[in-house]
């Protein structure tokens, strides 16, 4: 029979190991800070976020970035040119924090006209250390416009429920 091993090697997922405490309070900053970042950034295209909340030597594991603040910020600017009004639709489905990492599950939207053909699921997950962004990860797929099951990738579709972390700009 196979074994599922955990992020701890040497403790197998689901056997008895070391309990850590974890520290809520600190969760909920890191969670505060990149929701705080992702608002300014993405919704409002606000590219003085990046100096806020983002580490100078910034851990990307994004395969179409460089490590580094400077190459996050010059990536963002094509997608982001200056002086182009923010036009996208952003979602926020979940944000979850568990020690020094933040979750983000995300449906965005950057095309032009917000076509839901263009459509994206994104999971973010972001490492924050002393208050700042200091490694990311992502995975990003096109939201399909049919579905082989009846579970949405986001519950708002099916609920109408939207958070408070919605940024629309028309």
């Amino acid at each position: 029979m196979g074994e599922f091993v955990g992020v701890e090697a040497d403790k197998p997922f689901g056997k008895p190991g070391a309990v850590r405490a974890r520290d809520l309070i600190q969760e909920n900053r890191n969670k505060e800070i990149v929701l705080k970042f992702y608002h300014r950034l993405f919704g409002q295209r606000d590219l003085s976020a990046i100096e806020e909340y983002v580490a100078v030597d910034l851990i990307q594991h994004n395969p179409n970035m460089a490590d580094g603040r400077q190459a996050f910020r010059n990536r963002l600017l094509t997608f982001f040119p200056p002086g182009t009004p923010p036009n996208n639709r952003l979602l926020i489905e979940r944000a979850v924090a568990e020690d020094d990492l933040v979750w983000l599950h995300v449906l965005n939207n950057f095309s032009p006209t917000s076509n839901p053909s263009s459509d994206s699921a994104v999971l973010d997950i972001y490492r924050v250390k002393n208050g700042l962004i200091v490694e990311h990860f992502d995975v990003i797929q096109p939201i399909p416009l049919t579905s082989a099951n009846p579970h949405p990738m986001f519950q708002f579709f099916q609920t109408g429920y939207k958070q408070q972390c919605e940024f629309t700009r028309n």
